[in-house]
Formats: structure tokens, C-alpha cells, sequence
């Protein structure tokens, strides 16, 4: 019997597994389990502390798809398979900070700070020797408070190429806007019209869409930067939340649905209910939404895992889910964009002891 599969991301190509040390193999249904190893034979690998991030970089050369994930000892590793990177490499330390949590993404590595309300935003680019390395491989955001929110911090490029960064901190929801190289920063505060907090930022289309929760219900705030005057302040740009259908009674608390935009430019989200089924719902970006559909679990297995949902755009444009059964093994299902039809579960298994 191999290892407990704990956690699961993924991106383009790749998918990752934390069973305490990190694996990795590919989307595909061939391929092999190769755990990440250190570099350095002096340093140990320290184990996971946090749910890993996966994302891809977009390289001249083709795509990087990269994982990053704390370890218990606070500093953060990073490893990209396409790269030749053997094992996960040890950012240059970064000020002590206690880690909350860790976002992938196509340019930047965020490494959040819970006791601090500190953003480290580490170049990727760099860090891998894509580009040549400067003196600004990472730099410290500094939020306007301390950080209130029970869920993870979250980020997205806006329609104009630009990051925003939002979660609540202090006395209601603020974000960050990261403008120019190195980036500078201007903060705004989000009036909040629900009793809720963000737990996934997205672009779909031009128009960029918060999604918060109160562990039972979810609502989408939607902003439209380009068709408001510049002058107005960040808070006349968000319209006024509305509540999508509520998702199934389930074991989520923080992080009631794993969301990605599919691409014909609409979200797909997905949960887990308290029996371990999954459930999915198409959403267009307006109020009016589809019901959630059930999917289930593979009849193979006894549930799913909450903690273990992943999903990314692969290599072929298809929709890819990942998630680990209660027993502890990876499974797959993948979303065929041109006929729009869910294939079955496909059995990755998991690493061998």
C-alpha cells in the first residue's frame, strides 16, 4: 500500500500530491510518481505545512507549470519538472514572517503572512533563471492593517494586465493594486454589502469577479474597469454583490468551491458534500445561474476528500479535475470543451511507500 494522498494542485501538464514530501506526474493517464528531492544532499526536505499552489508561467520557449508550497520550517520551495529542477528550490530567506498561506500564479509568487499582514511577492521568472536575477527577486507588501480575514488572501490579473491582490484587513475589504516594474502599490477599501469574505478573485472577459462566502452561502461582486471614468474611487468600480444558488450541505468551511474559468470565458465551480460527492455548477457571470449538478465519487471509492480538489486548463484546452478518495488515492476527470461532455473517473493511483 503506498502513501495518504493529503493534498492535491495542479496546472498545465502537471499534477502535485503532498503526502508530508511532495510528487509530482503527468496529466496524462502514462507516467510515473517522481517525488521532489533536495537539491542539496546537506538540506531535508522539511515537509509541508500549507495546501501546495501550482500555476504556469509562460515562457517564450512553451509553458512552465511550477509548484510552490511553505515548509513546516516557514520558508517556501518551489519546484518546476519542465525546468529539469530535480527538487524543490529555497527562495533567498525571507523576513520572518508566519505563513499563511501560498498562491501560484503566471508572474508572482505570493507567500502570505497572517501575523503581519505581509505580502512577499517573489519573481518566478527569476527565481528559475528565465530572466536574469536583479536585486528585486522579492519584495515585502506591507497591508494597511492587520488581517482579519478567515480565509486565504486571493489574486488576479485585471483587464489591464495589472495585479490586484484582496482580502479583508482591518475594517472591511481592501485591495491592492500592483502598477509597473518593480511594482508599486495603491490600496483601496471595498465597501462589503454581504456578510461574507473573498476567497477567489478572477478575470473573465474584461470584467474582473470576487467570489465571498460565509462557510454556507456564496455571492460574486463584478467590476468593469474599463467603462468607468479613471478619477472614481476603487469603491464606485464593484457592483453590488449577488447570491448564487446556495452549494450542497457540505464539510467546507474557508473554501466552499474550487472555481477556475473555463475557456469560453464562464466559471466552472465545484464542492464536496458531507458524504464526500461531488457536486458542479456552471456560472455565466450574471445572476441568473444554473442549479448544481451531481457528479458523485468513483464507484471505486468510498468519498472524497474536501481538501483535495484541484482543477486546471490542460494542455489540450480540456478542463482537468483532480481529487483524492478518502483512502487516499488520486483520481481524474476531465471537461471536453468542444463537445462540452465530462469524461469518467480515471485511476492515477497514488506514490509508492
Amino acid at each position: 500500500m503506498g502513501v495518504q494522498i493529503q493534498t492535491v494542485a495542479s496546472c498545465t501538464g502537471y499534477v502535485f500530491v503532498s503526502t508530508g514530501s511532495v510528487y509530482h506526474k503527468s496529466q496524462e493517464p502514462t507516467g510515473n510518481w517522481t517525488p521532489f528531492e533536495p537539491t542539496d544532499p546537506d538540506h531535508t526536505w522539511p515537509g509541508v505545512s500549507l495546501p501546495m499552489s501550482a500555476a504556469t508561467y509562460q515562457n517564450p520557449e512553451g509553458l512552465v507549470g511550477y509548484v510552490a508550497v511553505a515548509g513546516v520550517d516557514g520558508q517556501l520551495y518551489i519546484g518546476a519538472p519542465a525546468r529539469g529542477v530535480s527538487g524543490p528550490l529555497v527562495v533567498p530567506p525571507l523576513p520572518p514572517m508566519q505563513p499563511y498561506s501560498v498562491l501560484a500564479t503566471d508572474s508572482y509568487i505570493m507567500y502570505f503572512s497572517s501575523d503581519s499582514a505581509q505580502i512577499a511577492l517573489i519573481d518566478f521568472a527569476q527565481i528559475m533563471g528565465i530572466v536574469p536575477s536583479t536585486n528585486s527577486v522579492y519584495q515585502v507588501l506591507q497591508a494597511p492593517g492587520s488581517y482579519q480575514s478567515p480565509g486565504p488572501l486571493t489574486a488576479a490579473k485585471d483587464s489591464e494586465g495589472l495585479w490586484e491582490i484582496c482580502g479583508t484587513l482591518g475594517t472591511g475589504l481592501e485591495i491592492v493594486r500592483l502598477v509597473g516594474e518593480p511594482a508599486s502599490v495603491r490600496w483601496s477599501h471595498i465597501p462589503l454589502d454581504v456578510e461574507g469574505w473573498p476567497f477567489g478573485l478572477y478575470l473573465c472577459g474584461e470584467a474582473l469577479y470576487m467570489f465571498l462566502t460565509d462557510s454556507e452561502q456564496i455571492w460574486v461582486k463584478r467590476a468593469l474597469r474599463l467603462k468607468l471614468p479613471r478619477q472614481r474611487d476603487a469603491e464606485y468600480l464593484w457592483e453590488a454583490a449577488h447570491l448564487l444558488p446556495s452549494p450542497p450541505q457540505g464539510t467546507f468551511d474557508l473554501q466552499p468551491a474550487t472555481i477556475i474559468v473555463a475557456p469560453g470565458e464562464y466559471f466552472m465551480l465545484f464542492t464536496i458534500d458531507g458524504d464526500g460527492g461531488l457536486w458542479r455548477l456552471q456560472y455565466g457571470g450574471t445572476s441568473d445561474s444554473n442549479t448544481w449538478e451531481y457528479v458523485g465519487f468513483p464507484t471505486e471509492a468510498d468519498s472524497i476528500r474536501p481538501s483535495t480538489l484541484a482543477v486546471s486548463i490542460g494542455t489540450t484546452g480540456n478542463v482537468e479535475l483532480f481529487a483524492a478518495s478518502d483512502a487516499g488515492d488520486l483520481w481524474q476527470m476531465w471537461h471536453t470543451t468542444e463537445t462540452g461532455v465530462w469524461s469518467d473517473w480515471y485511476f492515477h493511483g497514488r506514490p509508492a511507500d
